[in-house]
């Protein structure tokens, strides 16, 4: 059964582009790999409340997220399955490593799409790209 998830991609502007926010897992699955910072949906929460809720306990941020798309993420060969709701969000103050996450970058998205993510982060990473 897919579970549902959430994930944001947290962008800063800066005088060359622009980048985003990736968190280091200090979990598994994925233990010290990059990912974009999300998580599961509790139980009667909204997937807007979910992604604030999780960047919150993952990166010390309060965000206005807007929604982007949606993914499928199905990795057989680790079981999962789930349905990502994707959310954009630009950081208003920096953050910070905290709960899952051992630490954290700003890349740009050539950088982005260069490192190893977890999930299907990099599919995220590429439609944001190509948008």
């Amino acid at each position: 059964m897919p579970k549902a998830t959430v994930g944001a991609l947290i962008t800063r502007s800066l005088e060359l582009g622009e980048e985003i926010l990736l968190t280091r897992r200090a979990v598994e699955p994925y233990h010290g790999t990059w990912a974009l910072p999300g998580g599961h949906i509790e139980d009667n929460e909204t997937a807007e409340t979910a992604i604030r809720r999780e960047i919150l306990e993952e990166v010390g941020l309060t965000i206005e997220p807007c929604f982007f798309a949606y993914f499928d993420e199905i990795v057989v060969e680790r079981g999962i399955h789930a349905v990502v709701l994707i959310f954009t969000a630009v950081a208003k103050s920096a953050p910070r490593a905290l709960d899952e996450v051992s630490e954290l970058g700003w890349f740009t998205l050539e950088e982005a799409l260069a490192v190893p993510l977890a999930f299907r982060h990099h599919d995220v990473v590429q439609a944001f790209a190509n948008r």
